[in-house]
Protein backbone atom coordinates (compact mmCIF):
# COMPACT_ATOMS: atom_id res chain seq x y z
CA UNK A 1 0.00 0.00 0.00
CA UNK A 2 1.31 3.42 -0.92
CA UNK A 3 1.51 5.92 1.89
CA UNK A 4 1.62 9.59 1.08
CA UNK A 5 2.22 11.76 4.15
CA UNK A 6 1.67 15.41 3.56
CA UNK A 7 5.37 16.27 3.86
CA UNK A 8 6.62 13.62 1.45
CA UNK A 9 4.08 12.67 -1.15
CA UNK A 10 5.13 9.76 -3.33
CA UNK A 11 4.33 9.71 -6.99
CA UNK A 12 3.18 6.22 -7.80
CA UNK A 13 3.92 4.59 -11.06
CA UNK A 14 5.51 7.54 -12.82
CA UNK A 15 6.85 6.10 -16.03
CA UNK A 16 7.88 7.22 -19.47
CA UNK A 17 7.76 4.88 -22.40
CA UNK A 18 10.07 6.03 -25.14
CA UNK A 19 10.13 4.85 -28.72
CA UNK A 20 13.17 4.68 -30.91
CA UNK A 21 13.31 6.52 -34.17
CA UNK A 22 13.74 4.15 -37.10
CA UNK A 23 16.04 5.81 -39.58
CA UNK A 24 15.77 4.88 -43.19
CA UNK A 25 19.25 4.78 -44.64
CA UNK A 26 19.75 5.70 -48.24
CA UNK A 27 20.84 8.38 -50.60
CA UNK A 28 18.34 10.62 -52.14
CA UNK A 29 19.40 11.19 -55.75
CA UNK A 30 18.73 14.29 -57.64
CA UNK A 31 16.19 12.42 -59.63
CA UNK A 32 14.17 11.15 -56.64
CA UNK A 33 10.65 12.30 -57.08
CA UNK A 34 8.59 14.09 -54.43
CA UNK A 35 6.10 11.18 -54.41
CA UNK A 36 8.88 8.71 -53.65
CA UNK A 37 10.13 10.80 -50.78
CA UNK A 38 6.62 11.21 -49.34
CA UNK A 39 6.01 7.45 -49.59
CA UNK A 40 9.23 6.73 -47.68
CA UNK A 41 8.33 9.27 -45.01
CA UNK A 42 4.86 7.75 -44.65
CA UNK A 43 6.42 4.35 -44.01
CA UNK A 44 8.76 5.78 -41.39
CA UNK A 45 7.29 5.07 -37.90
CA UNK A 46 6.81 8.13 -35.70
CA UNK A 47 8.29 8.23 -32.19
CA UNK A 48 5.95 6.67 -29.63
CA UNK A 49 4.37 9.33 -27.43
CA UNK A 50 5.72 9.69 -23.89
CA UNK A 51 3.08 8.37 -21.51
CA UNK A 52 2.94 9.80 -17.97
CA UNK A 53 1.00 7.75 -15.45
CA UNK A 54 -0.27 10.18 -12.85
CA UNK A 55 -0.35 9.36 -9.18
CA UNK A 56 -3.57 7.44 -8.45
CA UNK A 57 -6.06 9.32 -6.29
CA UNK A 58 -5.79 9.01 -2.52
CA UNK A 59 -8.29 6.42 -1.26
CA UNK A 60 -8.18 7.28 2.43
CA UNK A 61 -6.95 9.87 4.93
CA UNK A 62 -6.40 8.42 8.41
CA UNK A 63 -5.62 10.79 11.29
CA UNK A 64 -5.16 9.93 14.96
CA UNK A 65 -3.96 11.44 18.19
CA UNK A 66 -4.64 14.43 20.39
CA UNK A 67 -3.21 17.84 21.16
CA UNK A 68 -0.53 16.80 23.70
CA UNK A 69 1.69 13.74 24.28
CA UNK A 70 -0.53 12.33 27.04
CA UNK A 71 -3.48 12.38 24.61
CA UNK A 72 -1.67 10.10 22.17
CA UNK A 73 -2.02 6.66 23.82
CA UNK A 74 -0.58 3.72 21.91
CA UNK A 75 -4.06 2.32 21.22
CA UNK A 76 -4.66 5.21 18.80
CA UNK A 77 -1.42 4.43 16.99
CA UNK A 78 -2.44 0.77 16.83
CA UNK A 79 -5.86 1.75 15.49
CA UNK A 80 -4.40 3.77 12.65
CA UNK A 81 -1.92 0.97 11.88
CA UNK A 82 -4.88 -1.44 11.65
CA UNK A 83 -6.70 0.94 9.32
CA UNK A 84 -3.57 1.15 7.19
CA UNK A 85 -3.42 -2.65 6.95
CA UNK A 86 -7.10 -3.03 6.04
CA UNK A 87 -7.95 -0.10 3.78
CA UNK A 88 -6.99 -0.21 0.10
CA UNK A 89 -4.49 2.48 -0.83
CA UNK A 90 -2.94 4.75 -1.68
CA UNK A 91 -3.60 6.59 1.55
CA UNK A 92 -2.33 9.27 3.87
CA UNK A 93 -1.40 8.60 7.50
CA UNK A 94 -1.27 11.37 10.11
CA UNK A 95 -0.45 10.73 13.74
CA UNK A 96 0.42 12.88 16.76
CA UNK A 97 3.45 15.06 16.25
CA UNK A 98 4.68 12.92 13.37
CA UNK A 99 8.01 11.07 13.08
CA UNK A 100 10.16 13.77 14.70
CA UNK A 101 8.80 13.68 18.24
CA UNK A 102 8.37 11.05 20.95
CA UNK A 103 4.66 11.42 21.56
CA UNK A 104 3.27 7.87 21.73
CA UNK A 105 2.14 7.24 25.31
CA UNK A 106 2.89 3.70 26.55
CA UNK A 107 1.91 2.40 29.98
CA UNK A 108 5.00 1.40 32.01
CA UNK A 109 4.29 0.20 35.57
CA UNK A 110 8.01 -0.35 36.13
CA UNK A 111 8.91 3.33 35.98
CA UNK A 112 10.88 4.30 39.12
CA UNK A 113 8.76 6.56 41.32
CA UNK A 114 9.14 8.32 44.63
CA UNK A 115 5.98 7.48 46.61
CA UNK A 116 5.90 10.96 48.13
CA UNK A 117 6.19 12.73 44.80
CA UNK A 118 3.52 10.42 43.40
CA UNK A 119 1.17 11.17 46.31
CA UNK A 120 1.72 14.93 46.14
CA UNK A 121 1.21 14.91 42.37
CA UNK A 122 -2.08 13.04 42.65
CA UNK A 123 -3.22 15.37 45.42
CA UNK A 124 -2.20 18.81 44.14
CA UNK A 125 -1.80 18.35 40.37
CA UNK A 126 -3.49 15.19 39.06
CA UNK A 127 -2.47 14.50 35.49
CA UNK A 128 -2.59 11.58 33.08
CA UNK A 129 0.61 10.01 31.84
CA UNK A 130 2.73 9.79 34.98
CA UNK A 131 2.61 6.01 34.74
CA UNK A 132 3.76 6.07 31.12
CA UNK A 133 6.83 6.50 28.96
CA UNK A 134 6.87 8.12 25.52
CA UNK A 135 8.28 6.87 22.24
CA UNK A 136 8.35 7.85 18.58
CA UNK A 137 5.69 6.52 16.27
CA UNK A 138 6.56 3.50 14.15
CA UNK A 139 4.14 4.64 11.44
CA UNK A 140 5.18 6.33 8.18
CA UNK A 141 2.98 9.23 9.22
CA UNK A 142 3.16 13.01 9.15
CA UNK A 143 1.97 15.20 12.01
CA UNK A 144 -1.78 15.08 12.66
CA UNK A 145 -2.49 18.79 12.82
CA UNK A 146 -5.86 20.18 11.81
CA UNK A 147 -4.15 22.04 8.96
CA UNK A 148 -2.62 18.79 7.68
CA UNK A 149 -5.99 17.03 7.80
CA UNK A 150 -7.68 19.89 5.92
CA UNK A 151 -4.87 20.05 3.35
CA UNK A 152 -4.88 16.33 2.61
CA UNK A 153 -8.66 16.27 2.32
CA UNK A 154 -8.65 19.27 -0.01
CA UNK A 155 -6.06 17.66 -2.27
CA UNK A 156 -7.87 14.32 -2.34
CA UNK A 157 -11.36 15.78 -2.88
CA UNK A 158 -10.14 17.97 -5.73
CA UNK A 159 -9.43 14.86 -7.82
CA UNK A 160 -11.77 12.44 -9.50
CA UNK A 161 -11.75 8.98 -8.06
CA UNK A 162 -13.55 6.40 -5.98
CA UNK A 163 -15.16 7.46 -2.68
CA UNK A 164 -12.68 8.97 -0.22
CA UNK A 165 -12.69 7.56 3.31
CA UNK A 166 -11.76 9.81 6.22
CA UNK A 167 -10.87 7.98 9.44
CA UNK A 168 -10.33 9.94 12.65
CA UNK A 169 -9.36 8.28 15.93
CA UNK A 170 -8.86 10.92 18.56
CA UNK A 171 -10.46 13.12 21.19
CA UNK A 172 -13.70 15.00 20.87
CA UNK A 173 -15.70 17.42 22.98
CA UNK A 174 -19.33 18.46 23.26
CA UNK A 175 -20.33 21.89 22.00
CA UNK A 176 -23.61 23.79 22.35
CA UNK A 177 -24.73 22.34 19.04
CA UNK A 178 -23.87 18.81 17.76
CA UNK A 179 -22.68 20.24 14.43
CA UNK A 180 -20.00 22.14 16.35
CA UNK A 181 -18.68 19.16 18.33
CA UNK A 182 -14.92 19.35 17.72
CA UNK A 183 -12.24 16.72 17.26
CA UNK A 184 -8.95 18.10 18.55
CA UNK A 185 -5.61 17.50 16.80
CA UNK A 186 -1.94 18.02 17.59
CA UNK A 187 -1.33 21.58 18.74
CA UNK A 188 -4.89 22.14 19.92
CA UNK A 189 -6.61 23.07 16.66
CA UNK A 190 -9.90 21.32 15.96
CA UNK A 191 -12.21 20.14 13.20
CA UNK A 192 -16.03 20.05 13.45
CA UNK A 193 -18.84 18.73 11.26
CA UNK A 194 -19.38 22.30 10.03
CA UNK A 195 -15.71 22.55 9.01
CA UNK A 196 -15.79 19.20 7.24
CA UNK A 197 -19.04 20.01 5.43
CA UNK A 198 -17.70 23.36 4.21
CA UNK A 199 -14.48 21.73 3.02
CA UNK A 200 -16.43 19.09 1.10
CA UNK A 201 -18.86 21.64 -0.32
CA UNK A 202 -15.99 23.80 -1.62
CA UNK A 203 -14.20 20.92 -3.33
CA UNK A 204 -14.19 21.48 -7.12
CA UNK A 205 -15.02 17.86 -7.87
CA UNK A 206 -18.02 15.82 -6.78
CA UNK A 207 -16.13 13.03 -5.09
CA UNK A 208 -18.06 11.06 -2.48
CA UNK A 209 -16.85 11.36 1.12
CA UNK A 210 -17.28 8.71 3.81
CA UNK A 211 -16.29 9.51 7.39
CA UNK A 212 -15.51 7.02 10.14
CA UNK A 213 -14.94 8.93 13.40
CA UNK A 214 -14.46 7.33 16.82
CA UNK A 215 -13.91 10.26 19.20
CA UNK A 216 -16.12 11.16 22.13
CA UNK A 217 -19.33 12.89 20.97
CA UNK A 218 -18.45 11.91 17.38
CA UNK A 219 -22.14 11.57 16.52
CA UNK A 220 -22.12 15.33 16.03
CA UNK A 221 -20.58 14.58 12.64
CA UNK A 222 -23.83 12.83 11.66
CA UNK A 223 -24.98 16.37 10.80
CA UNK A 224 -23.05 15.81 7.56
CA UNK A 225 -26.35 14.36 6.32
CA UNK A 226 -27.54 17.96 5.91
CA UNK A 227 -26.44 20.91 3.81
CA UNK A 228 -23.64 22.76 5.60
CA UNK A 229 -24.16 20.29 8.47
CA UNK A 230 -27.30 22.28 9.32
CA UNK A 231 -30.59 20.37 9.55
CA UNK A 232 -32.60 23.58 8.95
CA UNK A 233 -31.12 23.82 5.43
CA UNK A 234 -32.35 20.46 4.21
CA UNK A 235 -30.35 17.47 3.09
CA UNK A 236 -27.02 17.87 1.38
CA UNK A 237 -26.71 17.49 -2.37
CA UNK A 238 -23.10 16.36 -1.97
CA UNK A 239 -22.59 12.60 -1.78
CA UNK A 240 -21.36 11.94 1.76
CA UNK A 241 -22.12 9.85 4.81
CA UNK A 242 -20.56 8.77 8.08
CA UNK A 243 -20.33 6.10 10.75
CA UNK A 244 -19.50 7.06 14.31
CA UNK A 245 -18.50 5.32 17.54
CA UNK A 246 -21.13 7.09 19.62
CA UNK A 247 -23.88 9.68 19.64
CA UNK A 248 -23.40 13.44 19.80
CA UNK A 249 -24.07 13.58 23.56
CA UNK A 250 -22.05 10.59 24.82
CA UNK A 251 -18.41 9.77 25.40
CA UNK A 252 -16.71 6.85 23.67
CA UNK A 253 -14.05 4.33 24.65
CA UNK A 254 -10.81 3.22 23.01
CA UNK A 255 -8.06 5.46 24.40
CA UNK A 256 -5.65 3.17 26.25
CA UNK A 257 -1.89 3.50 26.92
CA UNK A 258 -1.72 -0.26 27.59
CA UNK A 259 -0.12 -1.79 24.46
CA UNK A 260 -1.81 -5.16 25.04
CA UNK A 261 -4.62 -5.24 22.48
CA UNK A 262 -6.35 -8.02 24.42
CA UNK A 263 -6.91 -5.54 27.26
CA UNK A 264 -8.31 -2.82 25.00
CA UNK A 265 -11.87 -2.20 23.87
CA UNK A 266 -13.35 0.18 21.38
CA UNK A 267 -15.15 0.71 18.10
CA UNK A 268 -12.08 0.77 15.84
CA UNK A 269 -10.81 -2.60 17.06
CA UNK A 270 -14.07 -4.29 16.05
CA UNK A 271 -14.78 -2.21 12.94
CA UNK A 272 -11.56 -2.74 11.01
CA UNK A 273 -11.17 -6.37 11.99
CA UNK A 274 -14.76 -6.99 10.83
CA UNK A 275 -13.87 -5.59 7.40
CA UNK A 276 -11.39 -8.44 7.01
CA UNK A 277 -13.70 -11.04 8.50
CA UNK A 278 -12.11 -11.63 11.90
CA UNK A 279 -12.95 -10.95 15.53
CA UNK A 280 -11.34 -8.23 17.65
CA UNK A 281 -8.35 -10.52 18.29
CA UNK A 282 -7.45 -10.32 14.60
CA UNK A 283 -7.48 -14.11 14.19
CA UNK A 284 -10.83 -15.76 14.94
CA UNK A 285 -13.06 -15.86 11.81
CA UNK A 286 -16.48 -14.20 12.05
CA UNK A 287 -19.36 -13.70 9.66
CA UNK A 288 -20.13 -10.00 9.30
CA UNK A 289 -21.65 -10.42 5.82
CA UNK A 290 -25.18 -9.83 7.06
CA UNK A 291 -26.75 -9.39 3.59
CA UNK A 292 -24.94 -12.50 2.27
CA UNK A 293 -23.53 -10.83 -0.83
CA UNK A 294 -20.03 -12.19 -0.24
CA UNK A 295 -18.57 -8.84 0.94
CA UNK A 296 -18.38 -6.88 4.19
CA UNK A 297 -19.48 -3.28 3.77
CA UNK A 298 -18.71 -0.32 6.00
CA UNK A 299 -22.22 -0.45 7.49
CA UNK A 300 -21.89 -4.17 8.17
CA UNK A 301 -18.58 -3.57 9.96
CA UNK A 302 -20.34 -0.82 11.92
CA UNK A 303 -23.12 -3.26 12.86
CA UNK A 304 -20.52 -5.80 13.97
CA UNK A 305 -18.90 -3.21 16.25
CA UNK A 306 -22.37 -2.33 17.57
CA UNK A 307 -23.29 -5.89 18.50
CA UNK A 308 -19.85 -7.16 19.60
CA UNK A 309 -18.26 -4.31 21.57
CA UNK A 310 -18.67 -4.31 25.34
CA UNK A 311 -17.71 -0.68 25.80
CA UNK A 312 -19.73 2.41 26.69
CA UNK A 313 -20.13 3.28 22.98
CA UNK A 314 -23.56 3.75 21.39
CA UNK A 315 -22.66 3.78 17.67
CA UNK A 316 -24.68 5.77 15.15
CA UNK A 317 -24.70 6.87 11.49
CA UNK A 318 -25.79 9.68 9.19
CA UNK A 319 -28.78 7.66 8.02
CA UNK A 320 -29.94 7.23 11.63
CA UNK A 321 -29.65 10.96 12.21
CA UNK A 322 -31.59 11.66 9.02
CA UNK A 323 -34.42 9.37 10.15
CA UNK A 324 -34.69 11.08 13.52
CA UNK A 325 -34.81 14.51 11.90
CA UNK A 326 -37.68 13.75 9.55
CA UNK A 327 -39.77 11.20 11.47
CA UNK A 328 -40.99 12.13 14.93
CA UNK A 329 -43.28 9.24 15.84
CA UNK A 330 -42.50 5.54 16.18
CA UNK A 331 -44.68 3.72 13.64
CA UNK A 332 -45.89 0.23 14.65
CA UNK A 333 -44.75 -1.04 11.25
CA UNK A 334 -41.13 -2.02 10.71
CA UNK A 335 -38.80 -2.05 7.75
CA UNK A 336 -36.19 -4.75 8.40
CA UNK A 337 -32.57 -4.26 7.39
CA UNK A 338 -29.81 -6.88 7.51
CA UNK A 339 -27.61 -4.71 9.73
CA UNK A 340 -30.27 -3.79 12.31
CA UNK A 341 -31.62 -7.34 12.26
CA UNK A 342 -28.15 -8.69 13.11
CA UNK A 343 -27.76 -6.21 15.98
CA UNK A 344 -31.18 -7.11 17.40
CA UNK A 345 -30.58 -10.86 17.21
CA UNK A 346 -27.13 -10.67 18.81
CA UNK A 347 -28.02 -8.27 21.61
CA UNK A 348 -31.26 -10.06 22.45
CA UNK A 349 -29.15 -13.14 23.04
CA UNK A 350 -26.46 -11.31 25.00
CA UNK A 351 -29.05 -9.65 27.25
CA UNK A 352 -31.37 -12.66 27.55
CA UNK A 353 -34.29 -10.76 26.04
CA UNK A 354 -36.92 -12.09 23.69
CA UNK A 355 -38.74 -9.11 22.19
CA UNK A 356 -38.82 -5.35 21.69
CA UNK A 357 -41.13 -4.67 24.63
CA UNK A 358 -38.69 -6.35 27.02
CA UNK A 359 -35.82 -4.33 25.57
CA UNK A 360 -37.64 -1.03 26.08
CA UNK A 361 -38.62 -1.92 29.63
CA UNK A 362 -35.05 -2.99 30.46
CA UNK A 363 -33.68 0.28 29.02
CA UNK A 364 -36.12 2.31 31.12
CA UNK A 365 -35.05 0.43 34.24
CA UNK A 366 -31.34 0.84 33.60
CA UNK A 367 -31.81 4.57 32.89
CA UNK A 368 -33.29 4.88 36.39
CA UNK A 369 -30.30 2.94 37.78
CA UNK A 370 -27.99 5.26 35.90
CA UNK A 371 -29.62 8.35 37.41
CA UNK A 372 -29.30 6.87 40.92
CA UNK A 373 -25.67 5.87 40.35
CA UNK A 374 -24.76 9.33 39.03
CA UNK A 375 -26.48 11.03 41.98
CA UNK A 376 -24.64 8.78 44.46
CA UNK A 377 -21.37 9.55 42.68
CA UNK A 378 -22.03 13.30 42.84
CA UNK A 379 -22.67 13.08 46.58
CA UNK A 380 -19.49 11.03 47.10
CA UNK A 381 -17.55 13.55 45.04
CA UNK A 382 -18.76 16.38 47.28
CA UNK A 383 -17.63 14.44 50.36
CA UNK A 384 -14.25 13.74 48.77
CA UNK A 385 -13.85 17.42 47.83
CA UNK A 386 -14.44 18.47 51.45
CA UNK A 387 -11.93 15.88 52.68
CA UNK A 388 -9.42 17.09 50.08
CA UNK A 389 -9.69 20.71 51.20
CA UNK A 390 -9.12 19.78 54.85
CA UNK A 391 -6.08 17.66 53.97
CA UNK A 392 -4.58 20.23 51.59
CA UNK A 393 -4.92 23.03 54.14
CA UNK A 394 -3.41 20.86 56.86
CA UNK A 395 -0.37 20.00 54.75
CA UNK A 396 0.16 23.49 53.37
CA UNK A 397 -0.03 25.01 56.85
CA UNK A 398 3.04 22.95 57.80
CA UNK A 399 4.86 22.89 54.42
CA UNK A 400 3.67 25.89 52.36
CA UNK A 401 5.57 25.07 49.14
CA UNK A 402 4.81 21.36 48.65
CA UNK A 403 2.10 22.10 46.08
CA UNK A 404 4.62 23.89 43.82
CA UNK A 405 7.46 21.72 42.46
CA UNK A 406 8.94 24.79 40.71
CA UNK A 407 9.38 26.75 43.93
CA UNK A 408 13.08 27.22 44.87
CA UNK A 409 12.47 25.66 48.29
CA UNK A 410 10.45 22.66 47.07
CA UNK A 411 13.41 20.28 46.60
CA UNK A 412 14.96 21.27 49.92
CA UNK A 413 11.66 20.80 51.74
CA UNK A 414 11.21 17.31 50.29
CA UNK A 415 14.78 16.36 51.08
CA UNK A 416 14.60 17.53 54.68
CA UNK A 417 10.99 16.54 55.46
CA UNK A 418 10.46 13.57 53.16
CA UNK A 419 9.62 10.89 55.71
CA UNK A 420 7.63 13.28 57.93
CA UNK A 421 5.39 14.38 55.06
CA UNK A 422 4.94 10.79 53.90
CA UNK A 423 3.93 9.76 57.44
CA UNK A 424 1.43 12.63 57.64
CA UNK A 425 -0.15 11.49 54.37
CA UNK A 426 -0.58 7.99 55.80
CA UNK A 427 -1.50 8.60 59.44
CA UNK A 428 -2.96 12.06 60.05
CA UNK A 429 -6.68 11.98 60.76
CA UNK A 430 -7.52 14.29 57.84
CA UNK A 431 -5.41 12.10 55.53
CA UNK A 432 -7.18 8.93 56.66
CA UNK A 433 -10.56 10.59 56.10
CA UNK A 434 -9.48 11.66 52.61
CA UNK A 435 -8.23 8.17 51.75
CA UNK A 436 -11.55 6.61 52.79
CA UNK A 437 -13.49 9.20 50.81
CA UNK A 438 -11.41 8.47 47.71
CA UNK A 439 -11.92 4.72 48.13
CA UNK A 440 -15.70 5.20 48.39
CA UNK A 441 -15.64 7.44 45.34
CA UNK A 442 -13.70 4.86 43.32
CA UNK A 443 -16.12 2.09 44.33
CA UNK A 444 -19.11 4.12 43.16
CA UNK A 445 -17.30 5.05 39.96
CA UNK A 446 -16.72 1.36 39.22
CA UNK A 447 -20.40 0.65 39.89
CA UNK A 448 -21.40 3.46 37.55
CA UNK A 449 -19.17 2.01 34.82
CA UNK A 450 -20.96 -1.33 35.14
CA UNK A 451 -24.37 0.34 34.78
CA UNK A 452 -23.11 2.41 31.84
CA UNK A 453 -21.92 -0.73 30.04
CA UNK A 454 -25.36 -2.34 30.39
CA UNK A 455 -27.05 0.91 29.37
CA UNK A 456 -24.96 1.11 26.18
CA UNK A 457 -25.98 -2.42 25.11
CA UNK A 458 -29.67 -1.72 25.71
CA UNK A 459 -29.47 1.69 24.01
CA UNK A 460 -27.93 0.05 20.94
CA UNK A 461 -30.66 -2.58 20.89
CA UNK A 462 -33.51 -0.09 21.20
CA UNK A 463 -31.93 2.18 18.56
CA UNK A 464 -31.90 -0.76 16.14
CA UNK A 465 -35.61 -1.30 16.79
CA UNK A 466 -36.26 2.43 16.35
CA UNK A 467 -34.36 2.44 13.06
CA UNK A 468 -36.70 -0.17 11.61
CA UNK A 469 -39.85 1.69 12.74
CA UNK A 470 -38.62 5.10 11.57
CA UNK A 471 -37.52 3.71 8.21
CA UNK A 472 -40.99 2.25 7.67
CA UNK A 473 -42.54 5.65 8.41
CA UNK A 474 -40.17 7.49 6.10
CA UNK A 475 -40.85 5.03 3.30
CA UNK A 476 -44.55 5.85 3.59
CA UNK A 477 -43.70 9.56 3.28
CA UNK A 478 -41.61 8.74 0.21
CA UNK A 479 -40.48 11.41 -2.22
CA UNK A 480 -37.14 13.17 -2.00
CA UNK A 481 -36.73 12.42 1.70
CA UNK A 482 -36.92 8.69 1.14
CA UNK A 483 -34.65 8.97 -1.90
CA UNK A 484 -32.01 10.79 0.13
CA UNK A 485 -32.25 8.25 2.94
CA UNK A 486 -31.63 5.49 0.40
CA UNK A 487 -28.67 7.47 -0.93
CA UNK A 488 -27.20 7.70 2.58
CA UNK A 489 -27.64 3.94 3.03
CA UNK A 490 -25.95 3.24 -0.32
CA UNK A 491 -23.03 5.38 0.78
CA UNK A 492 -22.79 3.71 4.19
CA UNK A 493 -23.06 0.29 2.58
CA UNK A 494 -20.12 0.97 0.31
CA UNK A 495 -16.95 -1.07 0.39
CA UNK A 496 -13.79 0.47 1.87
Amino acid sequence: MTIAPSNRRLVVGLAAVGGGLLCVLGLWGLGTSRNTRETAQAREPKPAPVVHRAQPPTRFVAAAGGSTPDSNPISLEQNIALAHAVLPGPGVLLFGSGPEGATVQVLDPELPRDPLLQALGELFAPRAGRDSRYQSTSLPAASATAIAVRTELSIALARRGPPLLLYISGHGDQAESPRDNPVEFWGGEALSAVDLAELHDRAPGKRELRAVITSCFSGGFAELAFASADSTRGFTKRARCGLFATTSDLESSGCDPNPDRAQQEGYSLHFFNALRGVDRDGRTPIDADFDHDGKVSLLEAHARATLASRSIDVPTTTSERFLREHVSAIDPATLPSPEDDAVIAALNGALSLTDEAQAREALSNVEAELDEAEQALDEAQATADTAYNLLAMSLLARWPVIDDPWHPLFATTLQNEHDTILKALAEDEVAVTYTKAQAALQKLDDSLATVQARYSLLARLVRAHDNRHLAASLKQIGGKLWAHYEQLLRCERGLP
